[in-house]
């Protein structure tokens, strides 16, 4: 498939409200998804060629629909799907981190929210959902006290998860936002070096690593995402765990997300065509790599910012 059907076929996957589909692996149930995550995901696969005029378009409606994801309950948090279009076999969950630093990283990305509008909300937001160890509760030993939670949630007694893949990305979130003082920063590193060394090149120790992933790809990702946001204390976990997956990475079948350890699997053929994009020498062109430390070429769609 040459560089210009991959261009045109992932246009074709893209649904009329901007989102990309998935498949939903519920035995025996298989149920067709739209959801902010998987979109989310397919935009940041895409993120080493922002200047590819074929793209736009499909940048411009993905983006919309991740602004529908806004949760309406925590300021500047988001959802894995729109409040108003949750399907109906979805549990009500809450709003997560997870969806909430790969979607507001994304919105920073192309200039649809201003860093310094949300930097006082997100400190806020994350420091009230990090983990304490108390003794009261047995956790894993390679989680660090004040790493961060996943469910973003008040009740103290909710059953939260602690989920390596989901740091990585609040920690690419502060990285981007220049937070990298704010509390729960560096045990959130500290939590993905100790899982990974815990782990080794154990399999199964690296799938328990992150609950909400089906395998340990999903992890190698957000951790070299998060290096190339600027979380360089992570670059040697990222080569460990590209030892690891190197593997799968070519035969990965677009499986992205599940239940915390259970076996229901979202899959995306949208973004599994991302990935071989971005995995494209013609695709791929230096000049127009993201500086997430240098804001100024991006022109801010201020009329999406939230004051």
């Amino acid at each position: 498939m040459t560089l210009e059907d991959m261009l045109s076929h992932l246009h074709k996957l893209q649904c009329r409200d901007g989102s990309f589909p998935s498949i939903v692996s519920d035995k025996p149930r298989v149920i067709v998804d739209h959801s902010g995550f998987t979109t989310v995901l397919v935009l940041r696969s895409l993120r080493h060629n922002l200047a590819c005029p074929e793209l736009h378009s499909i940048r411009t409606a993905a983006l919309q629909y991740l602004l529908r994801c806004r949760s309406s309950t925590h300021d500047v948090a988001f959802e894995f799907w729109p409040e108003d279009a949750r399907p109906s076999w979805a549990p009500d969950f809450p709003a997560d981190l997870d969806d909430t630093a790969t979607m507001l990283v994304e919105l920073i990305r192309h200039g649809y929210i201003e860093p310094e509008k949300i930097r006082s909300s997100v400190c806020k937001l994350l420091v009230k959902n990090r983990v304490r160890l108390n003794g009261k509760v047995t956790r894993p030993v390679w989680i660090h006290d004040g790493a961060f939670n996943t469910w973003i949630v008040d009740d103290k007694h909710y059953p939260n998860v602690v989920d390596c893949t989901v740091n990585a990305n609040v920690a690419s979130l502060l990285a981007v936002l220049d937070l990298h003082d704010l509390p729960g920063y560096q045990a959130a590193i500290d939590t993905i070096i100790s899982g990974c060394s815990w782990a080794g090149d154990n399999v199964e120790r690296l799938q328990s690593l992150s609950p909400f992933y089906p395998d340990a790809t999903e992890l190698f990702y957000a951790v070299s995402h998060a290096v190339e946001s600027g979380v360089e204390q992570l670059r040697e976990v990222k080569d460990q765990l590209y030892q690891c997956v190197q593997a799968d990475l070519q035969n990965n079948a677009g499986a992205h997300c599940r239940n915390a350890y259970g076996d229901v699997v979202w899959k995306s053929s949208a973004l599994l065509l991302a990935r071989k994009l971005a995995r494209n020498p013609n695709f791929l062109l230096p000049k127009n790599r993201f500086d997430y430390r240098s804001l100024e070429h991006c022109e801010i769609n201020t009329m999406h910012c939230k004051s």
